[in-house]
């Protein structure tokens, strides 16, 4: 374990509910600063603007979210839902499709049976981007930031770092704590691409697509959280001794039952149930470690879903539990 008395600051994928995250964030910047910024999924969406100390930018993002529509289905499956619902308005009128050239019509835009079978997501990726091109900048970074991703084409769960203030001797150290696990440069080049292909929630994002530098391969990358939702070991594999962890459900909340009546859902339950156990893996080996380790919680649940970007109450009171958080850890 490495002696450097670095602080880290740790944020854990969640969706929606990264709202508090963000909430705490711009708390506790007006009273510390943090060494290290790791982030996975929506935290790795955070932890960008935290690493680059773009708070002001992050409150703004929060604020207007709900406005911003970034959660919305790609065309093909629009017109799949233009075409169910005529067909579903066809309902106890079996001959009212007969010569039903509207109908027909939608079909013909939805594409071919082999162009759906072929989908890799569900939403557009376009919203997200725009949301971070403008701000994400390397020479930016004023923090070291560590971002996971996992790789489905080598079944790996990759780190992209960008030291600061670090010796090389600091990164060696972090790449030989995270044998045999993959660890890449993070530069402007793959920033964006990154941090988008961290929050790539399987089945609901396309996974985003980068080459690594191997001639000819091209690797596809979706939600870290599918292997390391709350990076603590990246902290610790970068030289912390004082990491604050920021969990998104209260003290003492057990893993939830969540329903699995469709596809989605069993995926999201499926991963909540890796995710748990992977953490509770790495909080032991911080431990152990002997890292300080402190955890800043919401004092209730946060009632958002993963993917309810639109909910401008909940945003905006799930942004300001994470301040009032923020504030009392600051003390």
């Amino acid at each position: 374990m490495a002696t450097s008395g670095k602080t880290a600051i740790v944020l854990s994928g969640g969706g929606a509910r990264g709202a508090f995250e963000a909430g705490a964030l711009r708390s506790l910047s007006k009273h510390k600063t943090f060494d290290i910024v790791c982030g996975t999924s929506i935290g790795a969406i955070n932890a960008a603007f935290a690493a680059q100390l773009a708070f002001e930018e992050l409150e703004q993002l929060w604020a207007t979210i709900s406005n911003q529509k970034i959660v919305r289905f790609i065309d093909t499956v629009n017109r799949l839902d233009v075409f169910v619902n005529d067909v579903e308005g066809l309902r106890g009128k079996p001959f009212a499709a007969l010569g039903n050239f509207h109908l027909v019509n939608d079909w013909f835009k939805i594409g071919s049976k082999k162009a759906l079978l072929a989908l890799r997501g569900l939403m557009d990726p376009d919203p997200i981007r725009s949301l971070l091109e403008p701000v994400l900048s390397i020479n930016a970074l004023k923090s070291t930031l560590i971002i996971s991703a996992t790789n489905l084409t080598n079944g790996t769960s990759d780190s992209f770092y960008s030291f600061v203030n670090a010796s090389n001797e600091d990164v060696q150290r972090f790449i030989e704590f995270r044998r045999p696990e993959p660890n890449y440069d993070l530069k402007q080049v793959n920033y964006v691409d990154v941090v988008r292909a961290s929050a790539a929630i399987p089945g609901a994002f396309e996974p985003v697509r980068m080459n690594l530098g191997d001639p000819g391969v091209i690797h596809d990358h979706v939600d870290g959280g599918v292997a390391n939702n709350t990076p603590i070991n990246l902290a610790l594999a970068a030289g912390a001794t004082d990491v604050t962890v920021v969990f998104l459900d209260p003290v003492g909340t057990t893993l939830p039952t969540l329903p699995t009546t469709n596809l989605f859902q069993i995926g999201l339950a499926s991963l909540a149930v890796m995710q748990q156990k992977i953490l509770e893996s790495d909080m032991r080996l911080a431990r152990q470690g002997g890292a300080k380790i402190t955890e800043l919680r919401p004092l209730k649940p946060i009632g958002l879903s993963v993917l309810e970007f639109g909910n401008a109450d909940g945003i905006r009171a799930a942004f300001q539990d994470g301040l009032a958080a923020g504030e009392a850890a600051a003390k």
